[in-house]
């Protein structure tokens, strides 16, 4: 049997997903379904006074019209988000002081305050979405409006106003992390100091699939059905029990095919569980699908950090010490601090800093929640690290490429405990460059700014080093079955979004059980089947599922051959297994593993045999994963009108072992152009004194084309992590990790005889005319 892990197999999924055979949310209907619509707010801050759903509860077809009133009479609680991060090796976040950190409980529909513009304040429920919407907008709410925060800079502010009572001064979150002293004296005895502030504006995810849920009740068993997609069934369903005031057991998810996510579908909608309890109440199912327009205004939201960091040198160039002081902007209330954490403990990126502190705040606002989005926290601080080397560089008159050489970790230095603690598994940073620098075609650029100016253009190289994080949630559960017709059977608690797990997760099952990728079913997203899963987040997915797995098989294997000797009428002892086949030794007696699956079902098999050839198998890992890699792109500026053209990228990624080379690149390049994204178009903007959305719909709120990017030239430097069996680290989030980095720097590159020294994201040519005309003055 040919090996499958390592092999670049097409996905299985493609088929069934290409031809319209997918289970997205939005496809499932249930026979008499009623369809809810929101009542949103449209104001950024406001007391709410009053709801008067008179008019709107005798318009045709209305079922029901609800507010936050109705949920409080019902007892319904707040969606537990658990956002502080709490694995081992999260660095532990605290209110000033250490106190405890207040969240802002995220109820269903707020009966004191609307906290930003789109917050749900009501619900309508009727018999179609048109007669819903149209009731939706009869619904007369009135409001007190209220001085509003929207920047988290300013939000930290004196005499802002408090988003919520209990945070007067709107900080959740203040802690500080590193050694404070040490760092201290670094910065004392340097011969160079590095100061810069960057603010990592805020984007959202827009996935293809706009989030859409569609909820049943069951007056008989009183157990709730709810077909709703995310980045975990498993943590939706305990969420969700939590919210309704009933035991996890009476709460079945379905969440089978999911058009995107990069976190964004990762934590719990309110409209979940609206329709749920609106399914109860009216004793119909209820279903609601959200358009992109109300997307734009609830979806939870990425980024948005401010950052000011300080680099101490020596004379030779080699780093002493790190300073950073972070703030996270959390949104109305909080869903998630991992941004916040993990970007603090990463602030060094892949270079020997043996100093460093960070100061971490959080902060609430009036804007819509933000959470870890693609490669969270990660994206902000290997940007201010690598804009403050491309600055170290200038300052220095040195190099910026032998700048990091001279201070990139060894290869022989791993594993590595970076200043604030983590420590990075495995890497050969150095052999990244060299690998990217070849990819890229790095001698002859030369040649290539000379010709570009012929032309008009000036030729921008950039260059960016980086290392991320991968822990995300440390349990998984798989329960393998073998079935005689021929197939086996694994149940996995992870949750696709388009990454391609149904073969991944085969081939890893089809290598270690020694029978072929389409003999292998992937069974994920119906609690009733999958019991326990981590959902898919943090780069965890292969990982963790991998493991795990392989785990499974092998006590698949260790049961199959006590089977084995039952029917065989051998010792255990004597029974090998190879490439699907139980032999004995020097007998040539055999048996393969569907036929044996046939024979463990017999009734005479001893009790602790006895139920077919499956097994169940938990695990729990905890130890973090440290991809990292190296990207460098180039860039074509027209200096008279900012107009851009990127015309190569290449990139080296070590992810540990690739299962699938052909899927992880497909990973890096839309990885690369969603970090690209928000470095020449994407963001999320805020009118600053009414607090209105400017960018609520895709007329407003950029997203690049096909025809935006080059064909990337990509490449795989894999060092096997020694963390996990498998040698896994994670391959979805490196190049979002690194891409808005590589792109500024190379616009700044072209753009240096200008006297250009920094471009704020969104690069769009508009911006890039103003750096290069102020410049000028």
């Amino acid at each position: 049997m040919n090996k499958a892990i390592g092999q670049p197999i097409r996905r299985k999924e493609d088929v069934r997903l290409l031809t319209g055979r997918g289970r997205f949310s939005d496809d499932f209907t249930l026979p008499g379904q009623a369809y809810a619509a929101m009542v949103r707010s449209p104001h950024p801050h406001a007391t709410i006074d009053g709801v008067l759903s008179d008019v709107a509860r005798k318009m045709p077809g209305v079922l029901g019209v609800f507010t936050g009133a109705d949920c409080a009479a019902d007892g319904l609680g707040p969606i537990p988000h658990s956002p502080l991060p709490n694995s081992r090796h999260d660095l532990k976040l605290s209110a000033a002081g250490g106190g405890a950190v207040f969240i802002g409980p995220h109820t269903l529909l707020p009966d004191d305050k609307a906290r930003h513009v789109g917050e749900a304040v009501a619900v309508v429920i009727a018999e179609s979405a048109a007669q819903a919407l149209d009731a939706a907008e009869a619904v007369d709410v009135t409001y007190t409006t209220l001085p509003h925060n929207s920047d988290g800079w300013q939000a930290t502010q004196s005499g802002n106003e408090a988003v919520w009572d209990e945070v007067p001064d709107n900080v959740c979150i203040d802690a500080t992390f590193g050694d404070v002293a040490g760092t201290d004296n670094a910065f004392k005895t340097a011969a160079h100091v590095l100061k810069a502030s960057f603010h990592i504006d805020r984007v959202t995810g827009v996935p293809l699939e706009p989030r859409s849920a569609l909820a049943t009740y069951d007056q008989d068993s009183g157990r709730y059905t709810l077909y709703a997609g995310s980045g975990g069934a498993v943590r939706q369903k305990g969420e969700i029990a939590a919210v309704l005031g009933v035991e996890a057991d009476n709460v079945r998810i379905l969440s089978f095919d999911v058009g995107g996510n990069f976190g964004t579908r990762n934590r719990v909608y309110v409209e979940f569980a609206l329709v749920a309890w609106a399914s109860k109440k009216i004793g119909r199912s209820v279903k609601y699908t959200c358009v992109r327009s109300d997307a734009f205004l609830s979806d939870y939201q990425g980024r948005d950090l401010y950052t000011r960091v300080e680099l101490a040198l020596d004379q030779d160039g080699r780093f002493l010490a790190m300073r950073a002081d972070n703030i996270s902007n959390a949104g109305a209330r909080a869903v998630s601090f991992s941004p916040l954490s993990k970007g603090s403990a990463l602030i060094t990126g892949p270079y020997r800093i043996p100093y460093a502190s960070v100061r971490s705040r959080s902060v609430f606002t009036n804007t819509v929640p933000t959470q870890a989005y693609r490669s969270s926290g990660r994206v902000e601080v290997t940007f201010a690290v690598e804009r403050l080397v491309e600055h170290a560089a200038v300052a220095l008159n040195m190099d910026a490429v032998e700048l990091r050489r001279i201070n990139l970790i060894e290869e022989q230095e791993m594993p590595y405990t970076n200043p604030l603690g983590l420590q990075y598994d495995s890497g050969r940073y150095h052999l990244n460059m060299d690998k990217a620098m070849r990819l890229v075609g790095w001698d002859n650029i030369s040649e290539r700014r000379m010709d570009a100016r012929k032309r008009g253009k000036r030729l921008g190289v950039g260059f960016a080093a980086y290392v991320e994080s991968s822990i995300g949630t440390p349990w998984e559960q798989a329960k393998i079955t073998v079935k005689p017709e021929g197939t086996v059977e694994v149940v996995i608690g992870t949750q696709p979004s388009g990454q391609g797990h149904e073969t991944s997760f085969a081939q890893v099952a089809a290598d270690w059980l020694g029978i072929a990728v389409d003999q292998v079913q992937i069974v994920i997203g119906d609690t009733d089947i999958v019991k326990v899963g981590g959902g898919s987040h943090s780069g965890r997915s292969m990982r963790m599922a991998g493991t795990v797995i392989t785990m499974a098989a092998d006590d698949l294997i260790k049961k199959g051959k006590r089977i084995a000797a039952q029917v065989l009428q051998a010792a255990a002892a004597d029974v090998q297994f190879a490439d699907g086949v139980f032999a004995v030794t020097g007998t040539g007696q055999s048996i393969d593993l569907f036929t044996l699956a046939g024979e463990a079902e017999r009734d005479d098999m001893p009790d602790e045999l006895a139920g077919g050839l499956n097994v169940v198998r938990d695990n729990e890992m905890q130890t973090p994963v440290f991809p990292n890699g190296c990207h460098i792109c180039e860039v074509e500026i027209d200096p008279e009108t900012g107009a851009v053209d990127l015309v190569r990228y290449a990139a080296i990624d070590d992810v540990g072992r690739a299962i699938n080379p052909l899927i992880v690149h497909g990973q890096t390049h839309g990885a690369v152009v969603q970090g690209l994204g928000q470095a020449m178009i994407e963001v999320c903007v805020l009118d600053p004194k009414t607090g209105q959305p400017l960018s609520g719909s895709l007329m407003d709120y950029g997203l690049l084309r096909a025809d935006d990017v080059p064909s990337f030239a990509v490449e795989l430097n894999e060092v096997l992590s020694p963390t996990n069996p498998l040698g896994i680290k994670a391959g979805g989030e490196g190049g979002t990790t690194v891409s808005p980095a590589v792109y500024i720097n190379a616009l700044i590159d072209g753009l240096k005889e200008f006297g250009v020294t920094d471009i704020k994201m969104p690069a769009t040519p508009q911006n890039i005319w103003h750096a290069i005309q102020t410049a000028k003055t």
